[in-house]
């Protein structure tokens, strides 16, 4: 049995110099700017919740 996930949409402004490295690190592993930045934010969030 597959598990359904809901998906939210965002928008955010990321700068233009931050936005470059997040492209070509993308182009580099195979992978979308989008899949870039949702593994830096778990990762960030799995940090800080060990925080609380």
């Amino acid at each position: 049995m597959s598990k359904e996930r809901k998906i939210v949409k965002y928008s955010a402004r990321i700068p233009s110099n931050v936005d470059k490295k997040i492209k070509i690190y993308a182009q580099k592993i195979g992978v979308s700017k989008n899949a870039i930045l949702l593994l830096a934010l778990k990762d960030y969030m799995n940090k800080e919740v060990h925080k609380l």
